[in-house]
């Protein structure tokens, strides 16, 4: 056990905050550009529960009373995590923007109707002794994380490799992993399931990086054709090679039908010519 430091631990926190608040960021970025939901690298259904693990979280941190940057990092988290599954809505799903701000805005108001009650609620509840309701809080928000990970691994073992933006995002998790094990041990008290939290969040996310190491450079040798490939430079497929097989025969389809029709406009002259009598013709 390290010797408490609250300097030291704030700085951790801090550090933390910083990292985790911009690792989501690129994600958000590549979506944006590129309009589609599915550049990022990172499965919806991951970050759906990822936002639910931080609306149970965020309420959680101010009843415990951690570290102010800890308690920022939740609540700016769920903001960040929004915005990426109103992305999902937007490009995937063909929201307007309208619709899709309609609905960013409430999710807000219920995560701050949500939050307030919680805090109320918490805090008379650790008060008259009932402590396990407020625990309930942080290990909801812990199993909601944890199993957030579990499509991520069934989107890398579905496209066998890692996007290059999900490296980065993993990476950057890590480290913020890190800063707030570092900050909990710095704590006069170590609070045991934060710290059971953020150690199972750490040993998945290298899970993940572990898989990339594996996975990309098998990738690499794919043939040139393979769409795949294209996660070296973007995020995750358009949906899986069934649709691409599909367009493509599609597209066989119409050539067909194209060069059909021009046999058929050639047949078509042909016979017109050698009927037509000559110009000459007494």
């Amino acid at each position: 056990m390290l010797s408490p430091n609250a300097a030291a631990a704030d700085i951790c926190a801090i550090a933390s905050t910083i990292i985790w608040s911009t690792a989501i960021i690129p994600p958000i970025i590549v979506a944006y550009r590129t309009k589609t939901r599915d550049s990022h690298g990172l499965s919806p259904w991951c970050i759906l529960l990822w936002a639910l693990g931080a609306l149970l979280y965020a309420p959680y941190s101010i009843i415990q009373d951690l570290h102010l940057p800890i308690i920022v990092q939740q609540h700016l988290f769920y903001v960040l995590t929004c915005i990426t599954l109103v992305q999902c809505l937007r490009y995937a799903k063909s929201y307007s923007r309208i619709q899709a701000s309609c609905v960013f805005a409430g999710l807000i108001v219920f995560f701050a109707v949500f939050d307030v009650g919680s805090i109320f609620a918490g805090r008379k509840a650790k008060a008259t002794g009932f402590e396990g309701i407020v625990d309930a809080f942080e290990y909801g928000a812990c199993l909601a994380d944890v199993l957030g990970l579990l499509p991520q691994f069934v989107l890398i073992w579905r496209n066998k490799r890692v996007a290059l933006v999900s490296i980065v995002f993993f990476i950057m998790d890590v480290v913020g992993c890190v800063c707030c094990i570092l900050s909990l041990f710095l704590r006069p008290r170590l609070d045991v399931p934060a710290f059971v939290f953020y150690l199972s969040l750490c040993i998945l996310d290298v899970g993940i990086l572990v898989l990339a190491a594996i996975l990309n450079p098998l990738a690499s040798q794919r043939p040139a054709h393979d769409p795949r490939r294209s996660l070296d430079t973007m995020g995750d497929l358009p949906y899986s090679g069934e649709t691409s097989d599909d367009n493509l025969g599609d597209s066989k389809e119409v050539q067909i039908d194209v060069a059909a029709s021009v046999d058929d406009s050639k047949t078509d002259t042909i016979h017109t010519t050698t009927n037509q009598p000559p110009s000459d013709y007494a």
